[in-house]
């Protein structure tokens, strides 16, 4: 067992700087929040042994988990873009993304590299090789 302690995580109140228009009670109150939020994230592992299995849900069965943040790393040029370009489109389309079955749902597709128009291109290319078009990926409740 390592040496932390809880306290250890919570922030010296002699080291915030609260802010000019904040009372004392209301700072307090913050420190509280925080102190409370940091006790619910330590969880002492023969505590787990009493909550239920609960079934993990999947995009991509056994291997992208559902409401995770999953990360798709590579070399440049291998072609990770149009990997998640397939993916955000068969979560769309009703399809398949490399043979396997894809949980539908919406899509937030975030590029920090490409521009609009490309992004546009590479998405109708996907979705032509499925006799789709960016029509049939219309927004989902």
């Amino acid at each position: 067992m390592s040496g932390f302690t809880r306290e250890a995580f919570l922030p010296d109140p002699d080291e915030r700087n609260p802010p000019l228009h904040a009372s004392s009670t209301e700072t307090e109150a913050s420190i509280a929040r925080e102190a409370r939020d940091i006790a619910q994230r330590l969880i002492a592992a023969p505590a787990l042994a009493h909550d239920p299995e609960l079934p993990r849900e999947w995009i991509v069965k056994d291997l992208i988990p559902d409401a995770n943040l999953s990360l798709l790393t590579g070399e440049g040029g291998v072609g990770k873009s149009t990997l998640a370009t397939q993916l955000a489109a068969a979560m769309q389309i009703d399809g398949e993304w490399l043979g396997m079955r894809v949980t539908q749902g919406g899509v937030l597709f975030v590029s920090t590299e490409d521009e609009r128009k490309d992004i546009k291109l590479s998405l109708s290319a996907v979705l032509k090789a499925e006799d789709k078009s960016v029509a049939h990926c219309a927004r989902r409740s």
